[in-house]
């Protein structure tokens, strides 16, 4: 990693962290991550994706997608 993150938040922005998690379930930190690692979740994101729709990923045949109840109420 190129940079680092600095953890010496102050008591009155670390009470903000702590204050956003009780109030909504999490925080944004920015610059908590490198931007190079979020490119690769968002890459493996993309390809999760693609198999959840029955795609070809990297050569290999993924199963097609599953009939749903609707779907089967429909071709009845």
């Amino acid at each position: 990693m190129s940079g680092t993150l600095d953890l010496t938040a102050n008591e009155s922005e670390l009470q903000r962290y702590l204050d956003e998690v009780d109030e909504n379930g999490y925080c944004i930190v920015e610059g908590a991550i490198e931007p190079e690692l979020v490119a690769e979740i968002r890459e493996t994101v993309a390809r999760i994706t693609a198999i959840d729709e029955g795609e070809e990923i990297g050569g290999i045949g993924t199963a097609e997608p599953q009939v749903g109840a609707s779907d089967a109420a429909e071709t009845a």
